[in-house]
């Protein structure tokens, strides 16, 4: 399991603001399984999805994950639930598609590669720094964002 992201942009980014990063910083992402695709979406929110990851994953053990995004119109565009076999990654746009089980090792692994590369691209690319981004998690801005009703195109 692989989350994959690519065309890194901040096209409608006006400004700084912690908020508007996690709503404006968009790449082209996929949740691939090997060869399979999980889940593809253009101008996803990667910075918000890296937040939300970290966010979930400090919190209590065994809860599974569902991403919370004002950009979507349903909870968990992403998603990581607790199967007999180990965790499975999935989205709600396509219910009956799952990642094969992996051990939580596994997809703390993944999670921490795919936020490292987010900061790295976001860096590089696009010349903006969201490690003062990633601790907003759990914040009242944060959840201020995730109730704003941002709609995704």
């Amino acid at each position: 399991m692989q989350f994959v992201f690519s065309n890194v942009s901040a096209d409608d980014l006006h400004s700084r603001h912690s908020a508007e990063i996690l709503a404006h910083v968009e790449a082209d992402f996929s949740i691939t399984d090997g060869e399979r695709l999980i889940f593809t979406e253009h101008l996803f929110p990667v910075a918000e999805l890296a937040v939300e990851l970290l966010n979930w994953r400090s919190g209590p053990e065994g809860v599974p994950f569902e991403m919370q995004s004002g950009g979507f119109s349903d909870d968990g565009a992403v998603r990581i639930h607790r199967r007999q076999e180990g965790w499975c990654v999935g989205s709600v746009f396509h219910p009956d598609v799952w990642t094969t089980a992996l051990p939580l090792t596994i997809i703390d692994q993944r999670i921490r590669t795919f936020v490292a590369d987010v900061k790295t691209a976001c860096l590089v690319e696009l010349q903006i720094d969201i490690a003062s981004v990633l601790p907003l998690a759990g914040s009242d801005e944060f959840e201020s964002y995730r109730g704003s009703g941002r709609q995704s195109e």
